[in-house]
């Protein structure tokens, strides 16, 4: 039995390969996938880039304070931070434009503990919020800075210390 060839022909034009449906439904999947990723980005991510740029903060302003010969302060209220400096025998905000005021974003939280207790905003006795001090000698007082949101797990460290060191860590990190 011979097969004609304008029948072969007709055979393969008949419909798609599984290959090609594999393709189709590969490019459909990745497209979805980048799609879901930007609408619902994750909220760890905010709360690390948040941390990271505290830490980096610290860091410019204790450089500031050595490079200035002046003391800094980092002073910390229940929804944000911000830096001063000691001018006169008296604190006043500074005045630099990446040292300015900041306020966390959206359901970022911030905890402080000096010496191993948390810091409560709440106290109505008195109105001093807590301060790490930059010294012009390169110290900062120790303090651990704990960031983390109300929609996720994700939570970060900001440890200071007294020589000067400023480390970041997650809670997943932590011992």
């Amino acid at each position: 039995m011979k097969i004609q060839p304008d029948k072969l022909i007709k055979r393969k034009a008949a419909g798609f390969t599984l290959i090609e449906l594999l393709v189709v439904v590969l490019i459909i999947g990745i497209t979805v996938g980048l799609v879901v990723i930007s609408i619902n980005p994750d909220k760890g991510d905010d709360v690390k880039a948040e941390a990271q740029r505290l830490q980096e903060l610290i860091k410019l302003a204790s450089q500031e304070a050595i490079l200035q010969s002046s003391e800094y302060a980092l002073e910390f209220s229940d929804d944000g931070y911000r830096f001063l400096v000691l001018v006169k025998k008296k604190w006043l905000p500074v005045e630099d434009p990446i040292l300015r005021a900041r306020t966390m974003p959206g359901s970022i939280r911030i905890e402080v503990f000096v010496d191993d207790e948390r810091f409560d905003f709440m106290k109505t006795e008195e109105e001093v919020n807590p301060r790490i001090y930059l010294f012009s000698s390169g110290e900062i007082t120790p303090v651990d800075i704990l960031l983390k949101a109300d929609d996720t797990e994700a939570s970060y460290h900001v440890i200071t210390e007294i020589s000067g060191k400023i480390n970041l860590s997650s809670d997943s990190e932590q011992p």
